[in-house]
């Protein structure tokens, strides 16, 4: 073997150092830039990993914050008409409570009005009956060429009532 060594050019004990020096120089360079190396590629993969993790659980949250937001929304509109609709009945409530009262307290004055024309034209019609009895009195004191104090104040009385049945 050592002749086909010799015959290639190659010196064993050359060889064999270089052999010794490639050794050490792969484990300097293990040790100082593969090792570290390696365990930063390592530490890098491990945040980028932990990175995926916590945006995945980000997003989750988000759908979760979206739900809850998407809720929240639906049960204040829910609240917003429910509260406009209590609102509109409360209105219609206090609308029908003012018709009611505006309608009694025409009632009471078409009421009143109507007691006054009553006693408004029951005193014309006395003044009416009085002075029918004056013009009685004169067409007699005429007519009988009397003094109406000695004419029959009952026959007066008597035309008087007649009159007021007829309700002149």
């Amino acid at each position: 073997m050592q002749e086909l060594l010799e015959k290639l050019g190659i010196d064993w004990r050359l060889l064999l150092a270089q052999a010794l020096n490639f050794l050490v120089i792969l484990f300097v360079l293990k040790k100082t830039a593969y090792g570290p190396l390696i365990k930063l590629l390592r530490e890098r993969r491990e945040r980028v990993e932990q990175g995926i993790r916590d945006a995945d659980r980000a997003a989750e949250q988000l759908k979760d914050s979206e739900k809850i937001f998407s809720d929240k929304v639906a049960e204040a509109e829910k609240k917003s008409s429910t509260i406009l609709m209590d609102a509109e009945r409360a209105a219609k409530e206090k609308e029908e409570l003012y018709l009611s009262e505006t309608r009694e307290k025409e009632r009471r004055i078409l009421d009143s009005a109507e007691k006054k024309a009553a006693h408004i034209e029951e005193s014309s019609r006395e003044k009416v009956y009085e002075e029918a009895v004056e013009l009685v009195k004169s067409a007699v004191e005429k007519i009988a060429g009397q003094d109406a104090e000695r004419i029959d104040n009952t026959l007066i009385a008597q035309a008087v009532a007649e009159a007021k049945k007829m309700k002149i």
